[in-house]
């Protein structure tokens, strides 16, 4: 087998983050993860790695073969880097906490996690940075309305605007296409072309499988129904009764955002023949859009049978939000991390240990005032102004070697060069 080189590219859907970004998703993940604490969710964190036994429980079949398994070293357990982090919060509370649930608690935890998966296509990456919130053992529609709110705001903090929000109910679609009972893949098929809106792909299905004019009516009907909050009221009576629960619990959740916080009905959508997360989802399906990302910013929804396989029968739901998408984004737009002043102390090539000993000591003062500071040990002052200038750095301390000792001067950033500000000698320490 050959080997690769050294500068091969990385693996699909790997990415290196430079210090530019990484600050900005650092403030970013902080950002978000106060407005979190704030509602009252307290912080938690997962490991990397989980028993793909336990882990995969939590997940569908197709998340399953996603997953990077590996047999751990001196064992035979199979284990899997975490793919997903809300499989791992419903094993931490039916291990740990359930005791709060059993007591009639209400459980809010957040999270920031990398996630690692086979990418589904070329486009989507391998590892994913999240954070995320979840709300456990309240099945109220007001719990749902408090995941669009903290959603909202959440997003606000971090500078996105203009953004969608997306809701739907997986109750509703799937209570019509249980209605037809189609098997396999024709209902395969039909998700796909409902999910796309193909009108036309719809009738030519339904017709060929023998479905009813009136069923593939009201499939059609099911595709059309997006729009703003009124179209809750549209759908009554067109998709029979066995979507009247559904449709009342999401106009439900429509009254409890509107009594939080009203303005947000202007920003909502509602699209009742959103079939993707079926296999997942118990109840609303929350994904919001913004302008000028090309897949949605935040997901959620409710998961109401999923803490039953970890031992802990409770109601939940949840919210993510992609810090990869959000720092794309709000890259020109967004907040700017807030850093230190900076000191470059530059020691000259060839010069002795003293000269480094006094640097050292230089920078450890600069930095016991708040700032940042460091050693450059081989620039001379040109270079160790590119250096400043590359960092933002507005001030400069050359030190260069003399037949004495060495000699220490003071440059700071003016409008159009470096001033020369003082000079000294340095004391030679041991």
């Amino acid at each position: 087998m050959s080997r690769r080189p050294i500068f091969a590219p990385l693996p699909p859907g790997a990415r290196d983050l430079l210090p530019a970004v990484l600050r900005r998703r650092r403030l970013l993940q902080e950002r978000l993860l106060g407005v979190f604490e704030a509602w009252g969710y307290a912080p938690v964190a997962t490991p990397a790695v989980e028993y793909f036994e336990v882990f995969g429980r939590g997940l569908t079949e197709a998340e399953r073969q996603r997953c990077l398994r590996f047999i751990a070293p001196g064992s035979d357990d199979v284990v899997a880097l975490r793919s997903d982090v809300t499989p791992q919060i419903a094993r931490l509370v039916g291990q740990r906490l359930s005791g709060r649930l059993g007591a009639g608690e209400v459980i809010r935890l957040a999270y920031a996690a990398d996630v690692i998966r086979t990418p589904a296509s070329v486009d989507e990456a391998a590892e994913e940075h999240q954070v995320g919130v979840e709300l456990i053992g309240d099945g109220s529609a007001a719990a749902d309305a408090e995941l669009v709110a903290l959603g909202q705001a959440a997003l606000r903090a971090v500078g996105v605007r203009g953004a969608v929000i997306d809701l739907a109910h997986v109750g509703v679609a799937r209570s019509v296409l249980d209605g037809l009972e189609l098997e396999g893949a024709l209902r395969a098929s039909l998700v796909t072309r409902l999910a796309r809106k193909d009108l036309a792909g719809i009738e030519e299905l339904l017709a060929g499988a023998g479905v009813s004019v009136a069923g593939r009516t009201v499939v059609r009907s099911l595709a059309c129904l997006h729009g703003t909050v009124a179209v809750v009221d549209r759908a009554r009576g067109l998709l029979g009764p066995e979507s009247e629960r559904s449709l009342e619990e999401l106009a439900a959740v429509i009254e409890c955002i509107r009594a939080v916080d009203p303005g947000i009905l202007d920003s909502l959508s509602i699209d009742l023949g959103e079939v993707r997360g079926h296999d997942y989802y118990s109840g609303l399906r929350l994904r919001v859009w913004a302008p000028g990302s090309p897949r949605p910013i935040l997901r959620g929804g409710r998961y109401d049978g999923l803490l039953a396989r970890y031992g802990a029968d409770a109601p939940a739901t949840g919210l993510v939000i992609g810090l990869d998408d959000v720092e794309r984004l709000v890259e020109r737009s967004g907040p700017e991390p807030q850093l230190a002043a900076a000191l470059v102390v530059a020691v000259a090539p060839g010069s002795s240990s003293a000269a480094r000993r006094l640097a050292e000591r230089e920078a450890a003062r600069a930095r016991a005032q708040g700032r940042r500071a460091w050693v450059e040990p081989h620039l001379d002052r040109a270079a160790a102004e590119t250096v400043a200038d590359r960092v933002g750095a507005a001030d400069i301390i050359t030190i260069s070697e003399t037949a004495s000792s060495p000699l220490l001067q003071r440059w700071r950033r003016s409008e159009s060069c470096w001033e020369h500000l003082a000079e000294q000698e340095g004391k030679s320490e041991p």
